[in-house]
């Protein structure tokens, strides 16, 4: 049960949730997720830019949810903290509004994958990727904005070198729209330095579409850099240029 405020760049969003959810680890590397969730939002600082771009009609400041999901992962990790060599694997959807009752109508599809494997010597390389698109029906034209994909940053969907969000369409106000299509992808290359610690190089790269089902290359938005890595006793640390 959470009561809740988002203070985005877009929009203040204070909201209301109860999310019960059972959690089910089938095997060591096999597990599964079945949830509900009821939530109540309502949205203040919108600019009018943002209301603009959005599309006559588009815009909804409150409203009810109601949703189901489920997803499923697999891990062939060596370690989850710092992983070397393995493969992990993500699936989930949601569905949103119809039978459910309430004030949107939506399906939601997430897919990532990720790998770690090495290349010479103690030279690590991983690829990772995720994805994922929103499907409005029935009465709902467009997800409602603090449901949308965003990219950026190294939130759920990282570009780094981006700010938080600030990867994909921007309004007239210069706010982050979010979308309801994403895809990121990261390559990287790490190499133990000293005991604990790791340097690596990597690139990033993804874009948020404002439609289903879309994703233009032209629109890809890159991110290159360097950091270091250190497993300790309270969990791993990272620091990104």
């Amino acid at each position: 049960f959470t009561i809740g405020r988002d203070d985005e760049s877009t929009y203040l969003d204070d909201y209301l949730a109860v999310t019960p959810r059972l959690d089910w680890a089938i095997t060591d590397v096999f597990t599964a997720r079945v949830y509900w969730q009821t939530r109540y939002d309502t949205l203040s600082g919108v600019s009018n830019a943002t209301i603009e771009d959005l599309g006559p009609g588009n815009y909804v400041n409150s409203g009810f949810t109601n949703l189901v999901g489920a997803a499923v992962s697999l891990s062939l990790l060596d370690s989850r903290a710092n992983p070397t060599r393995g493969f992990s694997a993500g699936l989930g959807g949601e569905v949103a509004g119809g039978v459910l009752g309430a004030d949107f109508n939506y399906y939601k599809i997430t897919a990532e994958a990720a790998g770690w494997y090495p290349l010479y010597g103690k030279l690590v390389g991983s690829l990772r990727a995720r994805a994922g698109t929103m499907i409005p029906y029935g009465s709902t034209s467009q997800v409602p904005l603090w449901a949308r994909f965003y990219a950026g940053g190294t939130i759920a969907y990282p570009v780094r070198g981006y700010a938080r969000r600030r990867v994909g369409p921007l309004s007239g106000s210069d706010d982050p729209l979010g979308g309801q299509s994403v895809v990121v992808a990261s390559a990287q290359l790490q190499y133990p330095i000293f005991g604990p610690l790791w340097v690596v190089g990597f690139v990033d790269a993804g874009n948020v579409e404002l439609s289903s089902w879309t994703m233009r290359p032209r629109n890809i938005q890159t991110g290159v850099g360097t950091g270091l890595r250190a497993v300790t006793p309270i969990g791993p640390v990272q620091l990104d240029v």
